[in-house]
Parts: structure tokens; C-alpha cells; sequence
């Protein structure tokens, strides 16, 4: 025991100084490996955003496909209950209508998108009913959302408010469009469980007169069509407008995850 104590008073400065080194050497491995992590997480973190971000413009490119398509129909669901004889004075009012209406023409046989200058020829009564059976759906763009959910990854989002920000508006957007799948699937299913009954098959060549004998007294086809129409017409409302509508929710998220972005 005494000769160990001798031992270290003789050398206590040399074992000092390599405690202190290993110490030390501990400490920086640990800090690089720190260091390393937070490399790794950068570029994780970039990654993500900028994939986020090209799903966002993937969503507006689709909503913005959607939305044309939806114009076709509610021009032709109006203009199919004026030959039909429904009243369509009140829906001329709605400003879902009214955009549409601004954004395609319809005469000759010839529907066309102004803004697209998409064509698609109806030649006859018929025709243009089971072109409203073209219904299109809005799906979200999840594939880095889902990911980052899976795996956990959302964490290494180190801005809270953004993390908090992009779950809010996954979360948000899933919940609104359900009315898709409950309240326009249904009716455009219902429409075509009609047209069925008529015998209005895909490209019918049935002419208007035909048709009105067919459901004289009967009020099943102007029904489904209105539905058809509301159902639009809500989707329409939902899409463009104030700061809760599906566009302006998906512009105002691009936004702040360009912006933190440019702050990388």
C-alpha cells in the first residue's frame, strides 16, 4: 500500500494528464459523433422538405385536373336539367356555377375547357348523360408524409411549429375530403344505377326527345342529376375560396416549408 501511494505521489502528474487525455478523447468522439448525427439530420430534415414540397405541387397540379373536370360536369348537369325542364334559375346564382360556366363553352356538339382548351365531342343527348358518369376524385400526394409518420422521422423536422403545422394539414385534408367518399361517390353511383334503368349506356346515342318519353311523369333522372350537381357544387365551393379551402390550405403549407427551406 505504501509503495502505491509513493507511486502516485511521485507520478500524479503524469497520471493526471492522462486521465485528462482520455477524458478529453472521449469528449470529442462523442462531440463528432454529435456532430455527425446532426449532419445526418440535416440532410434527412432537406430531404424530406424538398419532397414535401414537390408532393404539395403534385396536389395543386391534380386538384387543378379535378377542378376541370368538375366544371365539365356542372355545366352539363345544368345544362341537361333546362332540356330536361328542371329549374335551374337558383344554381345560375351560385358562384361555383358561374365559375364554371366562365371557364368552359358548350355548343355544336363540342365541350371545351377555356383554360386547358381540353375538347371532348358530345354528339347527342345521350352522350353528353353518360359523359357525366366521368366523375374524377382528388387523391393526396402521401407518399412522404406516410413515410415520415412511419418511421418516425418526422422528428428530425427540428421546427416545432412546422411540425405541428404539417400533421395539422395532413390531418386537416384527409378529414374534408371524406366528402368525397360519402357524399359525391354515392350520388355519382346513384346517378349511374339510374342511367342504368334508362338504358343510357356509356356513348349513348340516344337523342333528347327519346329520353324525355322515357322518364315522362318520371322524376328519377332530374333528381339524380341535381344531386350530381349539388354534390359538385359543394366540391367546387371546398376547393377555391377563402383561406379553408383544399387550394388555398395547400398553397399556404408549400409556403412555409419553402421558407424554412431557404433557411437551411
Amino acid at each position: 500500500m505504501k509503495k502505491i501511494l509513493e507511486t502516485l505521489r511521485r507520478k500524479w502528474a503524469e497520471y493526471l494528464l492522462e486521465i485528462i487525455v482520455i477524458t478529453f478523447g472521449i469528449l470529442l468522439a462523442f462531440g463528432l459523433n454529435n456532430w455527425n448525427e446532426g449532419r445526418k439530420n440535416d440532410k434527412l430534415q432537406k430531404e424530406y422538405l424538398t419532397r414535401l414540397v414537390q408532393d404539395l405541387e403534385q396536389d395543386l397540379e391534380d386538384l387543378e385536373s379535378v377542378t376541370e373536370a368538375i366544371d365539365f360536369i356542372i355545366v352539363l348537369c345544368v345544362d341537361a336539367l333546362a332540356k330536361l325542364g328542371g329549374d335551374t334559375a337558383n344554381i345560375r346564382n351560385y358562384d361555383a356555377y358561374s365559375t364554371a360556366n366562365e371557364n368552359v363553352t358548350f355548343s355544336n356538339s363540342l365541350l371545351i375547357h377555356i383554360q386547358s382548351k381540353r375538347q371532348v365531342e358530345i354528339k347527342t343527348f345521350g352522350g353528353q348523360l353518360s359523359f357525366m358518369i366521368n366523375q374524377r376524385y382528388f387523391d393526396l400526394t402521401l407518399a412522404t408524409y406516410d413515410d415520415l409518420i412511419s418511421t418516425g422521422n418526422i422528428e428530425v423536422i427540428d421546427n416545432q411549429e412546422l411540425r405541428n403545422s404539417i400533421q395539422t394539414h395532413y390531418a386537416w385534408m384527409k378529414a374534408n375530403l371524406d366528402f368525397q367518399e360519402h357524399v359525391i361517390r354515392p350520388l355519382s353511383v346513384d346517378y349511374a344505377y339510374v342511367l342504368k334503368e334508362y338504358g343510357i349506356i356509356p356513348k349513348s346515342t340516344m337523342k333528347l326527345e327519346e329520353i324525355i318519353m322515357l322518364s315522362d311523369g318520371n322524376h328519377k333522372l332530374v333528381t339524380a342529376i341535381h344531386y350530381m350537381l349539388a354534390g359538385n357544387i359543394g366540391f367546387l365551393n371546398m376547393t377555391y375560396g377563402d383561406n379553408e379551402s383544399f387550394k388555398q390550405r395547400i398553397l399556404n403549407m408549400k409556403s412555409k416549408v419553402e421558407h424554412s427551406l431557404k433557411g437551411m
